[in-house]
């Protein structure tokens, strides 16, 4: 056994992590509390479940044009998602894709030849990307002072209102469903309301309820603490609050007759047919980047240095962690890939700089 580990000697959690424990082993409470517990691997998900959703799906979409919309970031997962519902499912789907002030010029080509190859229908999103780019900035200078991680987060507010636009867009397209593909091996701590336990199911109506408590708590002391959250208090409670995730209770109230579906609640993300399909749909890893994770997005590098400094983990190292925990991959293989996919790039964390007038040395 390694005498001193700097990292967490089951999964890849770097010892020392904001809210992590670890024993006198080096085995930090995730993983003394998945060994603790009878998990299946993953692949023992049930294929009847995914297959009844689809029918669900398709039944709901009779005798309209779409049987369900799907939201497009350009990363892997959503665009993962789509190819199986279009080439596996046979669905009939509308795309619907913002693209961000920091998105690459590739994910974008990415995005117009994947739905053109799919056959898909692709309705833009249009929020105000200057407006983004100026939230990012202020919660980015105000992070600095004392790396608050909720300020991290909160930097990326603005996407939060992407959920409200896709009820918009299927109640006018008159779209029963939304699908999404949201990966559990990318669930987080480092964020208000999250959950240690992946037992919850975290967008039940009572787990939105007990993160909405969480929410509410930590951030009457951010209203204290930092002035930008009052002078964005009515972004922050939308973004927190009302669009935080598809399963809010104001979203539900206010569209319950639209369905909203996690796939990967019913089937399981497969790492080597996520890749079989990018290779089918052309996609292309954006120039300097050292992970297909995060790589729709420019800011997720400044925001994976913020991560690393507030907490001293970073998305990468949960990412890797989950997947070992899950059984996904040995130890030792995630150790050599996050070698290469842990290393931050330079060309992605100017781009990021440049857009939101930083200095370099900002850092």
């Amino acid at each position: 056994m390694d005498k001193n580990p700097t990292r967490c000697i089951k999964c890849l959690l770097p010892i020392g992590t904001s809210g992590i424990y670890f024993n006198q082993d080096g085995i930090c409470n995730l993983c003394a509390s998945a060994l603790s517990e009878l998990r299946l691997p993953s692949g023992h998900v049930s294929q009847d479940s995914i297959n009844q959703v689809v029918n669900n799906l398709r039944q709901l979409g009779k005798g309209r044009k779409y049987d369900c919309l799907v939201g497009l970031s350009g990363g892997i997962d959503s665009s993962y998602l789509l190819h199986l519902l279009v080439k596996k499912h046979k669905l009939r789907c509308l795309a619907a894709y913002y693209r961000t002030p920091f998105t690459p010029e590739t994910i974008d080509d990415n995005v117009k030849r994947m739905v053109n190859i799919l056959e898909v229908p692709l309705v833009e999103i249009q929020l105000s990307r200057d407006y983004h780019k100026a939230v990012a900035r202020d919660f980015v200078v105000a992070w600095k002072k004392d790396k608050d991680p909720i300020l991290a987060n909160l930097a990326c507010a603005p996407c939060k209102f992407l959920h409200r636009e896709l009820f918009i867009i299927a109640n006018n397209y008159d779209i029963p469903s939304v699908v999404h593909g949201d990966n559990k091996y990318e669930h987080t701590v480092v964020a208000a309301g999250q959950f240690l336990s992946d037992n919850i199911d975290r967008y039940s109506l009572g787990a939105n309820l007990l993160r909405i408590l969480l929410i509410i708590k930590r951030g009457v002391r951010l209203l204290f603490k930092y002035p930008i959250v009052f002078r964005n208090i009515g972004l922050v409670f939308k973004a927190s609050i009302l669009y935080l995730n598809p399963y809010t209770a104001y979203l539900r109230i206010r569209y319950p007759n639209i369905l909203v579906v996690n796939y990967f609640n019913y089937a399981d993300w497969d790492e080597t047919e996520c890749n079989n399909a990018l290779k089918e749909i052309g996609w292309i890893l954006p120039h300097g980047c050292n992970s297909s994770k995060k790589a729709d997005c420019n800011f997720a590098e400044l925001k994976n240095m913020m991560f690393r400094e507030s907490i001293g983990a970073n998305y990468i190292d949960f990412l890797f962690s989950n997947l070992i925990r899950y059984g996904i991959i040995s130890r030792e293989e995630a150790l050599k890939r996050i070698e290469k996919e842990g290393k931050g790039s330079l060309d992605r964390l100017k781009e990021t700089y440049y857009l939101l007038n930083l200095s370099d040395d900002f850092f």
